[in-house]
């Protein structure tokens, strides 16, 4: 069974995720949210930074960032939804779940919080 590879670019390194420490208020709900695309993960850095030195956690001067890269085998096991590329169709879904009551299915939220604890969206 291949090994897949999944990249999560932050102003931090994380070696164990924690969901203690994620946000509640990010576009699918809570979570540690991953890539298939480590160009994807770079770009994000940035927004990690901004966030991190608006929410105090980093000094104003901060500029150092990180690719945090994992390794899953059972992938399988979650429940997946996954969007070949950034388009239309993952744009849709991003900007309705930015949205209360505006998506029904699959990964509908509740409450502003993703009804589904192992959801891949990639």
């Amino acid at each position: 069974m291949a090994k897949t590879i999944l990249y999560h670019g932050s102003y931090c390194i994380v070696q164990k995720p924690s969901l203690s420490l994620c946000n509640m208020d990010k576009d699918f709900g809570q979570g540690f949210y991953l890539t298939t695309s480590r160009s994807q993960a770079e770009k994000f850095v940035s927004t990690s930074i901004k966030k991190a030195i608006a929410r105090k956690i980093v000094p104003s001067s901060y500029c150092r960032g990180f690719i945090n890269k994992f390794e899953f085998d059972n992938i399988e096991n979650l429940s997946c939804h996954i969007f070949q590329n950034a388009d239309a169709s993952w744009l849709h879904c991003v900007a309705a779940h930015r949205k209360r009551g505006c998506i029904k299915g699959e990964f509908e939220k509740t409450n502003g919080v993703s009804k589904h604890k192992r959801a891949l969206i990639v």
